[in-house]
């Protein structure tokens, strides 16, 4: 049951508009050296990874899925559905994160730092029902 997210789309008895894409980012505490600009999912797949949904879910399953795709196998550590203990996780140092661009733009007191994830096209997207 797939619904195209570009333009305007119908299924059954709905209409989905596509508002906005955006990437995800990979996160780290402050308390890490800065790292590049950019990682890869290969670069990722070496540090302490905490998933930012529960299993089955779609973030979980898009991450999963894009590390899948490349023939990679991410080290996770925990999957928390909660986004601001995710978060706290990450300040403190016990692993990274993968979420969407948006959600570290509405935690921007949290000391962590973002980097583009740029050899993949895993994206959030956002839509009216």
């Amino acid at each position: 049951m797939a619904v195209n997210l570009i333009g305007r789309s119908s299924y059954a008895d709905f209409t989905l508009f596509h508002l906005h894409t955006e990437p995800f980012n990979f996160i780290a505490s402050t308390k890490k050296q800065p790292f590049n600009c950019e990682f890869t999912l290969v670069d990722i797949q070496n540090h302490p990874l905490i998933l930012p949904s529960t299993e089955g879910l779609g973030v979980h399953y898009m991450i999963i899925e894009a590390f899948s795709k490349a023939q990679l196998h991410p080290n996770i550590i925990a999957e928390c559905s909660d986004i601001s203990l995710s978060l706290d996780l990450v300040v403190s140092d016990f692993g990274t994160a993968i979420d969407p661009e948006t959600v570290i733009k509405q935690h921007k007191n949290y000391n962590i730092q973002a980097y583009k994830i740029k050899d993949t096209e895993l994206t959030a997207s956002t839509g009216l029902i």
